[in-house]
């Protein structure tokens, strides 16, 4: 059966119709008064043996004659539009199910209330608002299908979801040296470098421009930095070939080297072989 037939109320009410023999469903917009008022007519049809007629607009015909084959599979019923109804015997008997708005057309609603005249029951369904003095004068029934009937209940708030425990940071731990290095901004890098050339640079030679080597620092990425400091060394060297340290004044000792100190006092006071003097 059609899911909204099964709710309580919308059952409730195809009851209802069946039990008065029908009557005029008055609906808000979107519920299913047509379904409602097209359960009552099959079953009251059903009940009686008598035919069944559903007269509609043509686009809603199939779901007309869904709501019948599923109240009651098989039973015979006659599913006519708007246009059709007019063409039918004025003295139809049995059950006619009828939507309010086709008689707006005056020739259909002469041919229609001439239908419902005749017929065993009479089921109406009309949407709230719809003004049709026709419907003041059927005695039949009221029936008001309120919308809330049909309302899907309130769906409860989910329950909060469980906060997430907060990680804790991790300890620091020591970073390598020739990793921190590595990581270490251009300009520091290269004040390292330029420190390590300003010593080995200490030996009286000219010494670099303070401007060139800050624009190093700030310009030059390091493996730049660190050629140019290169470069700088050499030249420093080769002018240090090129330009010999002044001789020593007369009566200055020179200054002998360690190793050959050592090396000469031992050659003194090694033994001599025989035959030599």
């Amino acid at each position: 059966m059609t899911d909204v037939l099964t709710h309580p109320e919308a059952a409730q009410l195809v009851d209802s119709l069946v039990a008065s023999g029908g009557g005029l469903v008055s609906y808000a917009f979107g519920a299913p008064g047509r379904q409602i008022a097209a359960a009552a007519g099959a079953r009251l049809a059903a009940d009686s043996g008598t035919s069944l007629t559903v007269v509609d607009f043509r686009h809603l015909l199939p779901q007309m004659r869904s709501v019948v084959d599923e109240v009651r599979p098989g039973l015979a019923c006659t599913v006519i539009s708007a246009g059709e109804a007019v063409q039918q015997p004025r003295n139809t008997e049995g059950v006619l199910v009828v939507h309010a708005e086709v008689l707006h057309d005056p020739r259909t609603r002469e041919a229609l209330l001439a239908m419902a005249a005749t017929a065993d029951s009479l089921v109406v369904a009309s949407s709230d608002g719809f003004d049709e003095p026709a419907l003041d004068d059927l005695a039949i029934p009221r029936f008001v299908f309120r919308p809330g009937d049909l309302m899907s209940p309130v769906p409860q708030e989910p329950p909060p979801r469980p906060r997430l425990r907060e990680r804790e940071p991790a300890p620091p731990h020591e970073v390598p040296s020739s990793r921190r290095d590595l990581a270490a901004p251009a300009g520091e890098r290269g004040q390292r470098l330029l420190r390590q050339a300003g010593t080995e640079a200490e030996s009286g030679q000219e010494t670099v421009n303070d401007k060139e080597l800050d624009d190093l620092v700030q310009n030059s990425d390091p493996d730049e930095l660190s050629r140019r400091i290169g470069g700088i060394r050499d030249q420093q060297r080769q002018r240090a070939a090129d330009h010999p340290a002044p001789a020593l004044a007369p009566g200055v000792p020179a200054a002998r080297d360690h190793g050959q100190e050592q090396a000469a006092a031992h050659q003194q006071h090694r033994p001599q072989g025989p035959g030599r003097t």
